[in-house]
């Protein structure tokens, strides 16, 4: 629920008690400059979602690993390969061509999900960096490449959420100029 007075109080006195915050972010992509893109490191490319179109298999296992270490008060284990094609690939607001995928060695190392509603609005649904290629940039060189395609695109407003406690997430957003603007605090109950 939205992080405010009236909301805390309405969930407390039905006996539910906050958990974990989130925040939203937005980035006016038609004004001002985005990071500039950087050089790739010898044996990194960028793909788009669109390649994997023929054998999504490999973005399923990011997907699930990097899901897996996100900051949550529910455990995420992605398991069933045919549910997360149903939900999540063949969802239809993701857009394949504007989610960028970094490819070290041959192998998915991080990516960006985008959704967008086909005319100006992008999400940033899921950036994730497999562990053992985490602190390399490889986050920020996939949102990167996504944004400028996007802007290129036509796209003027892009958002993205993170859980609060997902600092080097928070950090790679604010580098790209992201600001909050709306926040929200899970909230539980047990029952019985």
């Amino acid at each position: 629920m939205v992080d405010a007075p009236h909301s805390r109080a309405f969930a407390e006195r039905r006996g539910y008690r906050p958990t974990r915050s989130l925040h939203f972010q937005h980035l006016d992509l038609a004004k001002g400059p985005l990071p500039q893109r950087q050089p790739l490191p010898a044996g990194v490319e960028l793909r788009t979602a669109a390649d994997f179109l023929d054998d999504p298999r490999p973005m399923f296992e990011a997907d699930a690993e990097t899901t897996s270490d996100e900051p949550s008060d529910i455990s995420t284990d992605f398991t069933d390969y045919d549910d997360w094609i149903s939900h999540t690939w063949n969802n239809p607001l993701l857009d394949h061509r504007l989610s960028t995928v970094v490819v070290a060695d041959g192998q998915v190392a991080a990516f960006t999900a985008v959704h967008t509603d086909g005319r100006t609005r992008y999400w940033s649904g899921m950036t994730g960096t497999l562990r053992a290629h985490r602190n390399r940039g490889f986050a920020k060189l996939a949102k990167t490449d996504s944004l400028h395609r996007a802007r290129a695109a036509g796209y003027t407003d892009a958002y993205t959420s993170n859980d609060a406690d997902n600092g080097p997430m928070l950090a790679v957003n604010q580098w790209f100029g992201y600001e909050i603007c709306a926040s929200e605090v899970r909230h539980v109950r047990k029952l019985g």
